[in-house]
C-alpha cells in the first residue's frame, strides 16, 4: 500500500513536471518564434540638414559664405546640449542671491522661441511638435528665480544691479504684456521687486 501510494506521488510529480514543461515550451516559442517588428523609418533630425543650406558662392570659402543664412539656421536651432543642466544651475544661482547668476543663460529661459526649439519633438509623420506647457514651465521658472534673486538682495541690502541683468529687465517687461495669463501675472510679480 506504501508503495502504490509512493507510485501515485512519483506519477503525480511526472505530470506537473510535465505540465511545466510544456508552458515553459510555449512561452519560449512565444518569446523566439514570433515575427519581427518591422523597422520604422527614421527621419533625419532638421540639424544635419543645414550645411546643405549654406549657400557658398563661387570665389573661395570664407569671403563668399551666406553668413546670413547662416544666422538664419542658427535661429533655427535648440539651445547647445546641457541646456537643462545650465538652466537648472543659473535658477538655482539666482534664487540664493548669488553674485555670479550667469543672466545670459537667464535671458536666454525668457525666449519664449528659443523654449519652443528646446522642446521640439518628432513625431512619426515626421511633423515637427512643441511642448508648450514644457517650454513655458522654464519661463516661469526664470521670472520666479529672477524675483527670487531681487529679493534675497534686498534683504542683504545690496541694491546693486548688473549690466546683463538690466538687459532682462525690457524682456520681464515685455512678459507683462503676455497673452498667456500665468506668465503675465508672475512677469508683474517680478517686475514688481526690479531695483529702480
Amino acid at each position: 500500500m506504501a508503495q502504490d501510494e509512493d507510485q501515485g506521488i512519483l506519477l503525480r510529480g511526472f505530470l506537473l513536471l510535465g505540465g511545466i514543461a510544456v508552458l515553459v515550451l510555449i512561452v519560449l516559442g512565444l518569446l523566439f518564434w514570433r515575427n519581427a517588428p518591422q523597422p520604422v523609418a527614421a527621419s533625419e533630425p532638421p540639424e544635419r540638414h543645414i550645411p546643405s543650406y549654406v549657400f557658398i558662392l563661387p570665389g573661395g570659402f570664407p569671403g563668399n559664405v551666406s553668413w546670413y543664412s547662416v544666422y538664419q539656421l542658427g535661429e533655427t536651432l535648440p539651445s547647445a546640449s546641457g541646456w537643462e543642466v545650465r538652466y537648472n544651475a543659473a535658477t538655482a544661482l539666482a534664487r540664493r542671491g548669488s553674485d555670479k547668476v550667469p543672466w545670459v543663460i537667464l535671458r536666454e529661459m525668457l525666449d519664449e522661441k528659443q523654449q519652443m526649439r528646446n522642446y521640439r519633438a518628432r513625431n512619426a509623420d515626421g511633423n515637427d511638435v512643441y511642448d508648450e506647457a514644457a517650454a513655458r514651465a522654464n519661463m516661469l521658472s526664470a521670472l520666479k528665480a529672477i524675483a527670487a534673486w531681487h529679493e534675497k538682495r534686498k534683504t542683504e541690502k545690496k541694491t546693486d544691479v548688473p549690466s546683463d541683468l538690466r538687459a532682462i529687465y525690457p524682456v520681464v517687461e515685455s512678459l507683462a504684456a503676455s497673452s498667456y495669463v500665468e506668465m503675465k501675472l508672475q512677469a508683474e510679480k517680478t517686475r514688481a521687486t526690479f531695483f529702480r
